[in-house]
């Protein structure tokens, strides 16, 4: 069983590799980030319209063959 001082530096060990990973990552710039947020913003709006089209159509045919 390890003691306090091994899980202490397996820690300490943990932290400055997520440091360093921290380092390599590529961020967006802020234009980069606009043109995303619009596309998903789009994407999902569209997404949206087509999926209440799809249940105004389905309610319609369930409506008539119900009544």
């Amino acid at each position: 069983m390890k003691n306090f001082s091994e899980h202490k530096e397996t820690v300490i060990t943990f932290v400055k590799e997520i440091k360093i990973e921290l380092g390599r990552i590529s961020w967006p710039n802020r234009a980069e980030t606009i043109k995303s947020t619009i596309a998903v913003l789009t994407i999902s709006g569209i997404f949206a319209l087509f999926l209440s089209a799809c249940d105004y159509v389905f309610s319609m045919i369930f409506g008539a063959i119900l009544s």
